[in-house]
């Protein structure tokens, strides 16, 4: 601890230095009033010793400066002198100095004083057992603790200090009343206090967020020795410990205690005698049983009881206290919940004399616990049953009737985008939404099944009545269409969309970890199908999800295994004698796996995509593709565009942009020679994002081609604001392009797009010559396709370039 000591005579300021030194105080010191405050803005210092004449100045000035620093207001300050009279010591106390010492006088008075005074700067020992499952109040008080000096066991259940508390000797034990687990704060006191050797005997310090006085009585009557309210206040909290851990506090302090408070309490406090006769109530015992004080006096305790008095109530010599759940009935007859105490008060010989009565009124605490109760079970924001419930309902449901299995069919729906709904309409919003949507698949299942809301976007309904697959399919993807439609809310219109998937019992699975497994999983292959929101789980169904976890599990390490390659399906243009010549190539990915052979792209890309594969694979097939470009203008001799499709999970990269022509000038290709490939669903993400990336491309004359135009939501004004140079019909339209005359009309509408807007055109899927001519015929000029040549890889496709 460091004092501060304010004198000019360098002899004294020595002297107070070792003296000080010697009782492990920290003297520093300094002979005038501008130094002093220097040092005090520096340093803290836990005390100040002031000589009364300074170079400049006086100490009693000296003090009035330092009570105006904040750190200071409080901390003791002495004054030095030879003056004894009163005029001086009036001057001082009130300029803010502690205490006045003669320098006269024996020294050794000032370093008893400081210590005694500042007995809250010195370190604490002892071994302390500290319970509290509030993580950060435990941390804090942990440091306070052992910052003193203290060694400090500390657990969050009662539980593990109780275990704790029978393999070592503690000085104190502070515990918080309510804990996780099954053991209370309460009932380790309980146990603790009911030890039959000294260790039983320990302090015992409460802590409790309430400053409830009936609880304080309660605890102190467990044989609590203190209690503090939290949050706690330092240095009344380490006082209370400096206390404790060295001494118990008398018995006569709990009977001062509860005499204090027995008229402030709000809870019912009654007297009896050995008759367990009432001779004394508070006002509070008037208010809760309806009596007013005088006439419950005489009156025997049995007469508040709902129910016949119960023998085990009463206190004995070994249990002097009893606590427990009564049913009280009031003067006009009603009755309601109350918790009591009952403990005893022995005379000065140890004899059994009197009785005290605590009763808490638990009318409000069981409607809290109804509601506890309550969202236990239910989901507190569409008051659906919760997952806690979904188990507890599954389980039985499959264990109803051992004798005959009951067949249930699992219903598992996932909403989907409502993230991005959250972040752009506000998370309350998104709460109104669910809300909705949880009363729309309610009213939609209505008596036919329950309805769960197992998380913030899954929601799951059980049925027992019908599980036929057909059945099941049509109610999955009616309550799909219930969700599907639009939403009102706040002047916008929102609109969300689902997938589900389904499970039934014993048919598909044997237990309910497979019930849920498999509906889960059929929901997610619903998700990754893209065509089909509902989904029935099936041994088909088992083995695509199979064969999905094995690409998914090799997939990783696919690239380092080299087993991915490229093709190159050349694209054509029309020379001047309308023959068909190749003008560029569109790169595309395969895998051939060892076991599983050759993995479609179909199936592949969207995992990659769904597992943040996509980033890297993208890296290397641009890395591989510009590699083999070289050469390709190497052999063609002449301009060839290359094609790359490009995942919009690349282009949410915020340097994509700028690494993809870094790749390209470290590849000495121009960038007028590459064109990325994007499909309409890459701008639903950020479309801001994507369409900053495709601008910096554009801006260095890297193209920008829409693939599969047409089947997404193609309009007028969506192309006008997209960075794009080329549409490419998607196949689905070509096929058949002779015949059916709606494909006929999507196809002209692009190429008048396409003319509009001044872009280029390509279609891609051509496998008839028919198919070619009527694209010829109505001005599309570019061509992909089977029918002028399949992706072939680059060994086959160079001797095509062939100048010669």
């Amino acid at each position: 601890m460091k004092v501060l000591v304010i004198d000019y005579v360098k002899l004294f300021q020595r002297i107070i230095a070792t003296l000080f030194d010697d009782e492990g105080l920290i003297a520093v010191a300094c002979n005038s009033r501008d130094e002093a405050l220097r040092l005090l803005q520096q340093q803290h210092f836990a005390f100040i010793c002031i000589s009364m004449h300074l170079q400049d100045g006086n100490g009693v000035e000296l003090c009035r400066q330092i009570r105006t620093l904040e750190s200071y207001r409080y901390v003791p300050i002495i004054l030095f002198t030879s003056e004894t009279s009163s005029e001086l010591q009036h001057q001082a106390l009130s300029a803010g100095i502690t205490d006045i010492f003669q320098k006269q006088a024996d020294l050794t008075e000032l370093t008893a004083y400081i210590k005694r005074f500042t007995l809250q700067y010195q370190p604490l020992n002892g071994h302390v057992l500290y319970i509290e499952d509030n993580k950060a109040l435990r941390l804090t008080t942990l440091k306070l603790l052992r910052d003193k000096g203290l060694s400090v066991d500390s657990f969050t259940t009662a539980e593990q200090a109780w275990r704790a508390f029978n393999s070592k000797r503690y000085d104190l034990v502070i515990t918080d009343i309510v804990l996780a687990g099954k053991m209370s704060g309460i009932s380790l006191v309980n146990k603790i206090r009911r030890l039959n050797d000294s260790r039983g005997d320990v302090s015992i310090l409460a802590m409790s967020g309430f400053d409830d006085i009936s609880r304080r009585i309660e605890l102190f009557h467990l044989g609590v020795n203190d209690y503090v309210i939290k949050p706690i206040v330092a240095d009344e909290f380490l006082s209370r410990i400096r206390y404790l851990v060295g001494a118990s506090r008398a018995v006569s302090h709990q009977v001062n205690m509860i005499s204090d408070m027995f008229d402030q309490s709000h809870d019912a406090i009654l007297v009896l005698n050995h008759r367990h006769e009432i001779i004394d109530a508070n006002s509070a015992a008037g208010e809760l049983t309806g009596y007013a004080a005088a006439e419950l006096l005489n009156q025997p305790l049995q007469q508040l009881f709902a129910a016949p008095f119960d023998g085990n109530m009463v206190p004995t010599s070994t249990l002097p206290y009893w606590s427990g759940e009564v049913k009280l009935r009031q003067k006009q007859g009603s009755t309601l919940p109350a918790h009591l105490i009952l403990y005893t008060l022995k005379n000065s010989s140890g004899v059994m004399h009197q009785h005290i009565t605590i009763m808490q009124d638990l009318r409000q605490q069981r409607a809290a616990e109804a509601q506890i109760e309550y969202l236990e079970s239910h989901d507190a924001l569409t008051g659906l049953f919760n997952r806690h419930s979904f188990d507890q309902h599954l389980q039985q449901l499959l264990q109803r009737d051992h004798s005959q299995i009951t067949p249930v069919a699992l219903l598992w729906f996932r909403l989907l985008h409502l993230e991005e709904v959250n972040h752009t309409l506000g998370y309350q919003t998104g709460d109104k939404i669910l809300i909705r949507i949880a009363n729309r698949i309610k009213n939609g299942i209505g008596s036919s099944g329950t309805v769960y809301r197992i998380t913030g976007e899954e929601f799951a309904t059980l049925h027992s009545r019908n599980i036929d697959p057909n059945w099941l399919q049509q109610q999955g993807a009616a309550i799909l269409s219930t969700i599907e439609e639009p939403l009102y809310l706040e002047q916008e219109r929102v609109h969300l969309s689902a997938i589900c998937g389904i499970s039934t019992y014993p048919d598909l699975a044997r237990n309910q970890g497979e019930l849920i497994a498999q509906a889960e999983a059929a929901m997610h292959y619903a998700r990754s199908s893209h065509t089909q929101p509902v989904q029935l789980a099936s041994p088909e169904l088992s083995q695509a999800i199979q064969r999905r976890h094995q690409i998914t599990t090799a997939l990783s390490e696919a690239i380092e295994a080299e087993q991915l390659y490229l093709l190159y399906q050349p694209q054509f243009g029309l020379t001047e004698q309308q023959q068909p010549h190749i003008i560029g190539i569109e790169a595309l990915v395969r895998w051939q796996h060892p076991q599983l052979g050759l993995i479609s792209p179909d199936e592949f890309i969207p995992i990659a995509e769904e597992r943040h594969l996509m980033v890297s694979l993208g890296e290397w097939i641009i890395e591989y593709a510009l590699h083999d470009h070289r050469q390709i203008l190497a052999h063609a001799g002449r301009p060839i565009r290359l094609s790359i499709n490009i995942s919009p999970l690349q282009l949410l990269q915020e340097n994509f942009a700028k690494q993809f022509l870094a790749t390209l000038t470290r590849h000495t290709i121009a960038p007028d020679l590459i064109e990325v490939e994007v499909t309409e669903g890459t701008f639903i993400e950020d479309a801001e994002q994507v369409i900053l990336q495709l601008n910096q491309l554009r801006q260095q004359r890297v193209s920008v081609a829409l693939d599969d135009f047409g089947t997404g939501y193609s309009s007028l004004a969506y192309l006008k604001n997209l960075p794009i140079d080329c549409l490419k019909i998607d196949r689905s339209f070509v096929e058949d392009l002779t015949s059916d005359r709606d494909n006929q009309a999507v196809v002209l509408s692009a190429i008048d797009l396409a003319k509009h807007f001044n872009l280029r055109i390509i279609a891609e899927g051509i496998e008839l010559k028919e198919q070619a001519f009527y694209l010829q015929q109505h001005h599309c000029h570019e061509f992909q396709g089977y029918c002028f040549s399949r992706p072939i890889p680059l060994n086959e496709l160079l001797p095509r370039l062939d100048p010669n």
